[in-house]
This record gives C-alpha cells, structure tokens and sequence, in this order.
C-alpha cells in the first residue's frame, strides 16, 4: 500500500497524531522500536496513547497478518498488547511504557518481594502461551520482549510467533532469564544465595533437568514443579 493509503486508513481508525517519540532513532525520528519487519511509534487515538506498527517497505513478510493473528491468540490468555485493529501493514496496539526487564532490575534493584511476582508472571504468561500452542519465537532475547510498567511485565513483539512449531515459551523464557545471559548474570550479582541465582554454572544442573521435564510433558504438573523450585 501506499503512503497516502496507510495515512487514510490510520485516519479512518481514529488516529490523530503522531509523536516523535522514543529511545530508537530512524531518519529523524525517535521511534519505540525498530525490528527487521516494522517499526514501532507512539501515536493518539481518541485521546489516549497506543502503539502503531508499520510495516518496514523492505520487510521479507508481505503482510502484517500472521503477527495479528499471533497477538490476538496471545490476547485470549491474557498475554501481549491488546491488538485494537489491523491491516495489512499496520498494527494497532496498547502503547506498554515502561523499561525492558534488564534495565528496570537494574534502575530499580527490587527486593524479593517485588522481583519474583514480575518473574512468576512472566513465566505464567509463558505457560499460557503454551498451553495456547503459540510459540513466541523470541523470549530467550527477554531484554529486548518484556516492558515491566508499575511492576507489571507485558510480553511484547510477536512477530516471529507461530503455530507452526512446538511452543517453547516456558523453556525458551526460563533460559533467557537464568541461564548464561546478561539477565541471569544480573540475577545472580543482586540475589545471591538464592532460588534467583539457580542458573549459576555451579548449580545449573538441577534447573536444567526440570525444564527438560517440563519440556518432556508440558502440564499443569510439571509447570509448577518448575514453578517451586525457582521460588524464593
């Protein structure tokens, strides 16, 4: 589509500006995101902020369709930005403020008592998604697929979902966060001596054998199995 189409149909859908906004610059901009298929702005729609996807000219998908059918699977557990509307080049969302998970573990340094009700979320959401059979396809990159707003984590980006897969969204998740990242690193340096810092090489074995179980006969059971031994 062209320009003057996509600006007509954002029209259309009741949006009335857009801000130049965000940590990402592009071409003069800033924008909230730029990914290999869109990029991400924050824009007005009825009075109130929301999150506008477009996608990139050169972009190898050549629709936006398969990610709003992902988002809007994702919204029916509970999971990601609510999707408002849809073309084929455009997405619609709910604007998520907020830092990435790094950087608000490191700019908040939260105790216990917030820090595991943001993770055990997370990973709520993780096993909804698999229990949806929808793969994000991305959260063991969790810095850049996590905004965490009022200590409230919201799952972002679905734009590698698929159906097409066997879901790993708990396993991919656990290992982004525990497991040989920056994240874990983090998590070991701020909760020593703690379920949190279970993904340090010493002890790493016993929290990869429960998401081999888990990712053996993903349940109800074995989830919070999983679940237990990450507790604090």
């Amino acid at each position: 589509t062209s320009y003057e189409q996509r600006l007509a149909w954002l029209q259309a859908q009741g949006i009335t500006g857009i801000y130049n906004y965000g940590s990402q610059p592009k071409a003069g901009l800033q924008l909230l995101g730029i990914g290999y298929c869109g990029v991400v702005l924050l824009a007005a729609r009825q009075g109130q902020p929301v999150a506008l996807k477009l996608r990139r000219w050169d972009a190898p998908q050549a629709s936006l369709q398969r990610e709003a059918e992902a988002l809007s699977a994702a919204n029916r557990v509970a999971v990601g930005p609510r999707l408002m509307g849809h073309s084929a080049d455009i997405l619609i969302m709910d604007y998520c403020p907020g830092p990435g998970l790094m950087q608000w573990l490191e700019t908040e340094r939260p105790g216990l008592d917030r820090v595991w009700p943001v993770l055990h979320s997370l990973l709520d959401q993780a096993f909804r998604l698999d229990q949806s059979g929808w793969d994000h396809g991305d959260l063991r990159c969790v810095t850049e697929h996590v905004r965490v707003w009022g200590d409230r984590p919201r799952i972002i980006d679905f734009s590698r979902a698929s159906q097409d897969r066997r879901p790993a969204n708990v396993t991919t998740l656990v290992q982004g966060i525990w497991i040989g990242t920056a994240i874990a690193a983090t998590l070991q340096r701020q909760y020593p001596s703690t379920s949190l810092a279970q993904g340090a090489a010493p002890h790493r074995q016993p929290l990869i054998q429960h998401l081999r179980q888990y990712k053996l006969a993903p349940s109800d059971n074995t989830y919070q199995v999983l679940l237990n031994f990450l507790k604090p």
